[in-house]
């Protein structure tokens, strides 16, 4: 009589538990390194962006010179924050409620997005003051996990910060933090802590 060859239940059981282990200890590392890659991906887009955003302030900034007022300058004299996600959004202040659609932002996308690529797939916010680009956040949409920022990587901050940005969307990040010279943070109550 013929013995049958093949594996045991033991057996089974044995090299399914190997392979859980193994995919426990995997799959985790394999996530951050992806994650990892894609934040310094758009680390990448942000610094072209800024490039991109400081030519077309400078475009902008030639033509506005002709201009008296202030008021009937598209970018002002003081804060500005530009914000693309398909559609141009402008504003002459640094808030981000601010934001409204206009054909001088679609103008202002244009010239940024004829250097950039990527502008059909990557949202982003640029802040300038004073016809210079001081910041740029980008991700694949308002939301994404994986958010860039140029001058200042979201790599080199803490995992508080990127959770804090990731929560808030692109739209809405404060653009403080990403400046080479950041915006103190608000003092915290004596007592609380």
């Amino acid at each position: 009589m013929k013995k049958k060859k093949g594996f045991t239940l033991t057996e089974l059981i044995i090299v399914l538990a190997i392979i859980a282990i193994l995919s426990a200890i995997i799959f985790p590392s394999w996530s951050y390194a992806m994650n990892r890659a894609r934040t310094k991906s758009q680390n990448n887009n942000s610094k072209v962006l800024f490039n991109a955003a400081q030519t077309a302030a400078i475009k902008l900034n030639f033509q506005e010179r002709k201009v008296e007022d202030d008021a009937d300058k598209f970018m002002g004299s003081g804060d500005f924050l530009f914000y693309w996600d398909g559609t141009a959004y402008a504003a002459k202040s640094s808030d981000p409620a601010d934001l409204a659609a206009s054909t001088e932002a679609d103008a202002f996308a244009n010239q940024i997005n004829n250097i950039f690529s990527g502008g059909d797939e990557t949202v982003y916010k640029v802040y300038i003051s004073n016809y210079v680009v001081q910041a740029v956040v980008s991700g694949r949409n308002d939301n994404d996990r994986c958010i860039g920022s140029y001058p200042t990587s979201t790599l080199n901050m803490d995992s508080d910060q990127r959770e804090t940005i990731s929560e808030n969307g692109v739209r809405n990040v404060t653009m403080g933090q990403f400046l080479l010279t950041p915006v103190a943070p608000p003092a915290e109550d004596e007592e609380g802590t």
